[in-house]
C-alpha cells in the first residue's frame, strides 16, 4: 500500500495529539506554506520527517504506518531512530541507484508495479551501501533481480 503525505500528517497528529496542519508544520520544522505545497504536490519531505523522528524519539515506521492505532504506542514498543553519530542514508548513492534502475527499465522496456520497484531499489541500495566495489556490476544485478521479481 502506498503511503502519501496526507496519511503521514494524520499519523503525526495521532502520535503527538495535534489538531491542525499548522501544529504539524511547526512540529516537523516547516512553515505551513511548505507543508501545504508538499500536500498539493503529493510529495513527502523525507529530510524534515527524519529530523522530526530523531528529535522526538519516534520510529519512522510509525509515521509511515497507515493503520496506526488511536492511542500512543507505549514507549517500550517504540523502535527508536538511529542513535546520534549513525550515518544517514547516502543520498548520492541512493540517487545513483534510482537513476540506474530507471535507465535500465527504460532501455529494456521493463515494468514492475511501483511497490516491487521500490523494493528492488531498496535491495540494490542496501547491497551497494555494504560494498561499493559492486557499483560497476549494478546494472547486471538489477537485471537479475528484475527477472526474479517477474
Amino acid at each position: 500500500m502506498k503511503v502519501n503525505f496526507l496519511q503521514i500528517i494524520e499519523n503525526i497528529k495521532k502520535i503527538k495529539g495535534l489538531k491542525s496542519d499548522t501544529e504539524v508544520a511547526t512540529a516537523i520544522g516547516m512553515k505551513i506554506a511548505a507543508l501545504s505545497a508538499h500536500k498539493s504536490r503529493g510529495s513527502i519531505p523525507y529530510e524534515a520527517l527524519f529530523t522530526f523522528c530523531k528529535k522526538e524519539g519516534i520510529s519512522i515506521d510509525q509515521l509511515f504506518n497507515v493503520a496506526i492505532k488511536e492511542e500512543r504506542v507505549p514507549e517500550k514498543e517504540v523502535v527508536p531512530c538511529p542513535p546520534e553519530g549513525t550515518r544517514p542514508p547516502d543520498l548520492d548513492l541512493l540517487k545513483e541507484v534510482i537513476e540506474t534502475v530507471e535507465e535500465i527499465f527504460q532501455k529494456k522496456q521493463l515494468h514492475l508495479p511501483p511497490p516491487k520497484k521500490a523494493e528492488l531499489i531498496v535491495l540494490i541500495y542496501e547491497e551497494m551501501a555494504e560494498d561499493r566495489s559492486k557499483l560497476r556490476a549494478m546494472p547486471d544485478r538489477v537485471l537479475k533481480l528484475v527477472k526474479l521479481a517477474s
